[in-house]
């Protein structure tokens, strides 16, 4: 799972997620506007996740506004999501309601609709975090692997990524990005340059449960 510094040290992070400002909200508000909307039940008492093509999108029921929103980066017909960004309206982030709507979003996607789920390749330390809780969850951590797939490579499977070091799994280029994963218990290996360090081409896999 890869960490871009220029794009990490302009996000705001709350509780493992990216904080959308007004103006995202707003934007994507209006991208739900457009495109056939499903309704794919409730991810919590209060929340609901609808699918318009092929995003995400999370529903304050009671209020009937869009708080959040999962941007998908693979065919909207797939049982796949590659997730490009995650955000959540500041009002309803974990800090605020007491629990995360992107680990109950992915967590409802992979057990109710047997979606497999991918992080994506600009993952901030908030995004490592989603994943680490998903990692430690009893219904989704055997499920989550980690995954090396060099741009010009073979991919290669690295195993449960419960039982590995987030050393081998996470880093970043940034200091600083390091420095606020390792304040979150995320340790994340020593960079060694876009083309030559392993690490830097893994991402995590939560695989569809077998029948």
């Amino acid at each position: 799972m890869k960490t871009y510094s220029q794009l990490l040290e302009d996000i705001e992070l709350v509780s493992g997620i990216g904080r959308a400002t007004r103006d995202d909200m707003s934007a994507i508000r209006s991208e739900h506007e457009f495109g056939h909307k499903k309704n794919l039940g409730k991810i919590h008492k209060d929340y609901s996740l609808h699918k318009v093509g092929g995003d995400f999108f999370i529903h304050h029921d009671k209020s009937k506004k869009v708080v959040g929103h999962i941007s998908n980066e693979t065919p909207h017909k797939s049982k796949s999501l590659k997730v490009g960004l995650t955000s959540i309206d500041p009002k309803h982030t974990k800090k605020k309601i007491g629990h995360s709507l992107a680990v109950a979003a992915y967590k409802h996607l992979h057990g109710k609709h047997g979606y497999e789920i991918q992080s994506g390749n600009e993952q901030s330390v908030g995004g490592a975090s989603i994943w680490r809780h998903l990692m430690k969850d009893p219904s989704t951590k055997n499920h989550v692997h980690a995954v090396h797939h060099p741009w010009d490579g073979k991919r290669t499977e690295l195993g449960q990524a419960s039982k590995l070091h987030t050393g081998d799994i996470w880093t970043s280029g940034s200091g600083e990005v390091r420095r606020k994963a390792a304040s979150k218990g995320i340790t994340m290996h020593p960079f060694k340059g876009y083309d030559n360090d392993p690490t830097y081409h893994t991402s995590l896999v939560l695989k569809r449960k077998t029948k």
